[in-house]
């Protein structure tokens, strides 16, 4: 799967109302986690993994449907000058890895850098303007 499939199927699974964003994070980040995810199943056993592969296995006859969604939404983005990182990608913040209850994505504007490590950001807004 292409890295651009692989977003867009991570961010379609978070799309289903109800499911663990930190549970799909850690589990996406293991070795054949996404796969995993994608076949309904997971390699941890806590009790967001069953409620989210639940919620999952009810919401799959959408998912292509959901699919097109990201792809869409993403385009958007894209066009926008907005970008995007997951924690499938490298580029993905050392520090936020770090936290257990880590976000799955980020998008932003601007560039990642190594030596951000000190960085601050603003993360989410309660008002968010359409820019």
């Amino acid at each position: 799967m292409t890295d651009r499939g692989q977003h867009v199927a991570l961010l379609a699974l978070l799309r289903v109302k109800g499911v663990h964003w930190h549970f799909v994070a850690r589990e996406a980040q293991r070795p054949d986690g996404l796969e995993r995810l994608l076949s309904g199943k997971a390699s941890e056993g806590s009790t967001e993994a069953t409620e989210s592969l639940e919620l999952l296995a009810a919401e799959a006859r959408s998912f292509d449907a959901r699919l097109a969604e990201i792809e869409e939404m993403l385009a958007a983005t894209e066009a926008d000058g907005v970008r995007l990182t997951t924690v499938l990608d490298e580029d993905y913040p050392v520090n936020l890895r770090t936290i257990f209850n880590l976000p799955p994505f980020l998008f932003y504007r601007g560039e990642l850098r190594d030596d951000d490590a000190r960085a601050v950001a603003v993360v989410g807004t309660r008002l968010p303007t359409p820019d």
